[in-house]
């Protein structure tokens, strides 16, 4: 920028920086060169000292999933929150895999009944669509296949007929 017929320097901008490098004898620059390189040399990052880490163990802290006969070791987070479950009576089971979830999560006060979590009803549902969506499926085969063997019949007719 020029003000009052002068060149303001202005910091960062390229062409001061440029017109600086410019005016500057090889010596000063590869000092210069030389003092950032150094810098950049003896930079070291702040480590944090982990050393009371090292006799530590989680098992105290862990919880201890539930088993179920049928589904095996229970889930220890819930599907709803993510936060962890614990045996108790606050919590629903599912019946068809190993899902747990807080009955506050889920919404229900009921604890006596029968939980489905949602994957498993889903599941559910589009089997129960699937099934009946193939029954029509295995009707409609049958159909064509009894179409095509009388029209098949009807061509051979024709053929000997027409001999």
């Amino acid at each position: 920028m020029i003000e009052g017929g002068e060149e303001v320097k202005v910091r960062g901008k390229w062409s001061s920086k440029f017109n600086m490098s410019k005016n500057m004898s090889i010596a000063a620059r590869d000092e210069t060169r030389a003092t950032a390189t150094a810098i950049r040399k003896a930079y070291r990052p702040r480590t944090t000292n982990t050393s009371w880490l090292d006799n530590f163990s989680a098992a105290s802290y862990a919880v201890n999933p539930q088993t179920n006969a049928s589904t095996g070791a229970r889930q220890t987070n819930c599907l709803v929150c993510w936060k962890s479950v614990g045996p108790g009576s606050y919590t629903h089971y599912c019946q068809l895999c190993p899902g747990v979830a807080h009955i506050n999560c889920v919404g229900s006060a009921a604890r006596d009944i029968l939980w489905r979590c949602g994957s498993c009803v889903a599941e559910i549902s589009i089997a129960e669509a699937g099934a009946a969506v193939t029954l029509d499926e295995m009707q409609t085969r049958r159909s064509q296949f009894f179409a095509a063997r009388l029209l098949q019949s009807r061509m051979m007719r024709l053929v000997e007929v027409s001999r």
